[in-house]
Formats: structure tokens, sequence, C-alpha cells
């Protein structure tokens, strides 16, 4: 068993987060912790018992998500990815972890922040009856009336280059129409070479694939929405149409939870205890204008309809937080830096 396919076991034995899967990302770096020699004296590499998934930017390494590993593990892990750290005379981060391990952070040396919510839906109870989910209805009545139809894409078991080409022509046109950069560090691609668990509902009119939602596993009872994309002129509820097919479908195969994707909080330069005065400024300042990067209101406001609850995540950090270290963070997302987040949006005249 290679290093990959051990790091895909521990996601599925200790993946509990939304983003636990996205730490197997072909562009993250890890770093393993390495656990005792096989039982018997059995001749071969050590087993992995854990490990850490993040990039470099800067003077930080910047982890996604919580440590892949049993929770006995955590402190041990905790302890070696600070060290790696150090040596490198680098800062370390962790970036949408949960609290689960919060006091295991706090033991460590890490402070955290809030720095954005899940919304997780729970699929046991979904349904689109009632007045609550009224515009949910509307919507998918809307899509269904106008002859959409559904199916899912399995690439793993045979490829059909039209609906690939479709779909990736799809995604760039929604990238260009927004103005907007890849979040690709908190979410994943179209890779159709390598679809590894992802699961792939497409939206198909008449005229060909109007848009499609891409899903990665949470668990063995959950699962992700990693990508939602449709065309710029889609007939009005396509995304509630592909929503609320996976959701019956998940719903029929027994998944307890939803995961609808992370939305900023913006309000999180307030939450900085350990900040100074001059950062925290900045950070307002740029906060204020973070809606040119990420669309936070309207992900609010489709998010809302599905009644979902909201979970907590955090940035934990070894060190004091400092513009320096939230300018590394950015960059990861945004390559341009905070230049970039004030540019974004912007449409040529």
């Amino acid at each position: 068993m290679n290093a990959s396919s051990d790091a895909s076991s521990l996601v599925k034995d200790h993946g509990h987060a939304s983003l636990s899967y996205a730490t197997l990302d072909r562009r993250l770096e890890r770093f393993y912790m390495e656990g005792a020699e096989r039982e018997g004296g059995a001749e071969g590499p050590e087993r992995l018992e854990g490990f850490i998934g993040y990039r470099r930017s800067g003077k930080t390494l910047l982890a996604l998500s919580d440590p892949i590993c049993a929770p006995e593990n955590v402190p041990s892990l905790l302890d070696g990815f600070k060290t790696f750290g150090q040596d490198q005379r680098k800062r370390t981060a962790f970036f949408a972890a949960t609290n689960r391990f919060a006091k295991e952070f706090t033991d460590a040396g890490y402070e955290g922040v809030r720095v954005a919510r899940d919304a997780v839906v729970n699929v046991e109870r979904f349904t689109i009856r009632g007045n609550r989910m009224e515009n949910v209805r509307r919507g998918y009545n809307h899509a269904r009336n106008v002859g959409m139809e559904i199916f899912e894409y399995r690439p793993g078991e045979g490829r059909d280059q039209s609906v690939e080409k479709s779909c990736t022509s799809i995604s760039e046109e929604w990238l260009k129409e927004k103005r907007r950069p890849e979040l690709e560090f908190i979410l994943g691609r179209l890779d159709w070479h390598a679809p590894g668990d992802r699961r792939f509902f497409i939206a198909r009119s008449k005229r060909g694939v109007e848009g499609f939602m891409v899903f990665h596993p949470v668990s063995s009872s959950g699962w992700y929405m990693d990508m939602s994309r449709r065309r710029v002129d889609a007939p009005n509820g396509t995304t509630d149409f592909l929503l609320v097919n996976s959701l019956n479908a998940f719903q029929e195969e027994g998944a307890r939870r939803l995961y609808m994707g992370m939305v900023p909080n913006t309000d999180f330069p307030k939450e900085l205890g350990n900040a100074g005065a001059a950062t925290k400024a900045a950070l307002r300042f740029l906060a204020k204008r973070f809606d040119r990067f990420y669309p936070v209101r309207s992900e609010v406001f489709f998010k809302k309809k599905y009644r979902p609850v909201w979970e907590d995540l955090f940035l934990y950090t070894d060190s004091k937080v400092t513009f320096g270290l939230m300018y590394d963070v950015f960059k990861i997302f945004q390559p341009r830096g905070f230049t970039g987040l004030l540019m974004s949006g912007r449409r040529k005249k």
C-alpha cells in the first residue's frame, strides 16, 4: 500500500469534516505521521497513522480542514506539523477546521477565530413540501415544467466526451461571467481522468446540458456540494432542480447530511483578539469589499432557502494574527493578492 492509498483509507476512516475529502487533492502537499512497524515484524514501510494536507504561501504552511487521523493521534500530529513548520522557519495554520479538536489545537499552542460557516441540510428529513419550502419548490417546478431532466454521470464507468466538454464549457462560461477566480483551495475541479469517489449530477434539456453539480463524500453518511455550475442563460430553477434531485437520490441511499458549502464570516476581524489595531483596521476595510471576490450575500440567500443548520469553521494559527499571515492565506485563494480582491467583479467599460 502506497502513501496515496493509505491517505484515502485514512480519509474514509477518520474524515469527519466537510472538507476532509478535499485533502486528497493532488494540488496539496501532505505531512504524514508514521506509526509503529506492522505487527509480527513484517517487512515493508511503516503504516501511516495520519496526515495533514496543506499548501505553501509566503511564510505560511496553510493546512486544509482538520488533521486526518484517529482522535487519539491528533496531539502528536499537530505537534509534528508545527515542528515541521518551525524547522523551515514557517508558521503553520489550519483553514476551515471544525471545533471538534478545539482543545487539542489550544493545547498545541494554536489560537482560533471563526472565519466561515457550513450550511448543513438534514437529508433524512428533507422535503420540498410546506410553505417554508415554497421558493425551492417554485424553482424546481419551473425547471421540470420546461422539460429539464437529470442523470448521474459516472466517468469511472465510461467516458462521454460530449458531456465532459459541455460541463467544462459551462464552468468556463460561468467563471467568465462572474469575473471571479476559482477558489481552488476549498473547491475541487473537473478532473474527469481521476474522479475518485465524486458524484456528478447533470441537468439536461432538449438543447443539451444546462448545468451540473459535483459532490464528494463526507465520512460514510454524508455528501458535500463541491461544485455547482449552470449556463448563464439556463432556465430559471436549474440549480434548485439539480440540488433537489441530488438530495432525493442521497435520501434514498440512506445519507444523513448534505453540506451545501461554506459561507465566509466577513465579521471575523471583530473576533481577532490577538491582532494589532492596524491589522484589524486593514482587514475590516477588505472585508467590506469581500463580496467582489465571493458572492456572500447571494450564497447565504440561496442556502437559507433549504433551511440548513449552520456549523462554524475556524482558522487556527500557531502565531499572532498579522497582516502578513492573512496575506499569505488570501494568496492561496487569490494569486493576485488583495489587489485581486479589489479588482474582482469589475467589468471592463
